[in-house]
């Protein structure tokens, strides 16, 4: 079974950022450690 995701783009503070969704309900997002800049 082949899964497809949602790609959905949002621009946070000025810095654009690209999310890959699936499912229902409410988005939620996870910033892992190993992909998040400070």
């Amino acid at each position: 079974m082949a899964v497809q995701f949602e790609t959905l783009e949002y621009d946070i503070g000025g810095t654009e950022t690209v999310v890959k969704a699936i499912g229902r309900g409410k988005p939620v997002l996870f910033l892992h450690g190993a992909s998040t800049l400070e």
